[in-house]
């Protein structure tokens, strides 16, 4: 993502010297191709009007950018920002529905509740409630630390915000 996005201003800034440029050197280029066949009183009439074009060549190409940095701006394609986080209750409805027993536990204990209290949940005993931590654990939904005999068991920071409302 973050790689995208240097890339993107990397194109951007390239882009704004492209164009400086070829309004710098566009007009000394061409000003250099005019050839002097007919001189009537020192200049030609097609000669001075090649030179009055050669002068609005920088505002040709100043005005396309500008025309196509408004049209890229209309027409982008912008979509709404994707929610990074999906709902708490899509989350828990794609879970198993021992996890999701824990969870709406934890949830119901303000996200702070010991491994004991979570083998007595009914259909939970010690060994399923051991296992459904550690796969939970392993998500990083919960995080677990020692607590006397027993283990606490809270939900992660990272979800903490999804599931619960402080």
């Amino acid at each position: 993502m973050a790689m995208s996005k240097n890339f993107a201003y990397l194109g951007g800034i390239s882009g704004v010297l492209l164009i400086i440029i070829l309004i710098v050197s566009v007009p000394a280029i061409a000003e250099q191709n005019i050839s002097s066949v007919c001189t009537i009183d020192g200049m030609c009439q097609h000669e001075e009007q090649i030179r009055q074009l050669i002068t609005l060549i920088p505002v040709f190409i100043g005005g396309g950018a500008i025309l196509g940095a408004i049209a890229y701006y209309l027409f982008y394609e912008r979509t709404a920002p994707v929610k990074k986080e999906a709902d708490a209750a899509l989350s828990v409805s794609l879970m198993e529905k021992d996890e999701s027993k824990i969870l709406s536990k934890l949830v119901s204990e303000g996200g702070r509740i010991t491994q004991s209290e979570v083998s007595r949940i009914e259909g939970i005993g010690k060994v399923k409630a051991h296992r459904i931590l550690a796969k939970l654990e392993k998500r990083g939904i919960v995080a677990s630390e020692k607590y006397g005999k027993t283990n606490m068991v809270k939900i992660s920071d990272k979800y903490r915000k999804l599931f619960l409302k402080d």
